[in-house]
């Protein structure tokens, strides 16, 4: 099985409502948030069209069938 890591993200990464920064919490502001994730995909772009290896792949499946039994 070939699986890329795009591939792998856009399935742990579902579209997430912005939520707004707690005041009390110190931190970066949403707009800064966007403005590095967008460069971290810029920079880290080639890595993201490779293919998973497969010893990865197979973690994953197993990781997968874990949770299938788990729920049954």
């Amino acid at each position: 099985m070939s699986t890329n890591i795009t591939d792998l993200l856009a399935a742990t990464t579902a579209e997430k409502p912005d939520t707004t920064q707690d005041t009390a919490t110190p931190g970066l502001g949403v707009d800064v948030q966007k403005h590095i994730g967008n460069l971290l995909k810029v920079s880290f772009q080639d890595m993201l069209i490779e293919p998973v290896p497969d010893r990865f792949s197979q973690l994953l499946e197993q990781l997968e069938q874990a949770e299938k039994n788990k729920v049954k």
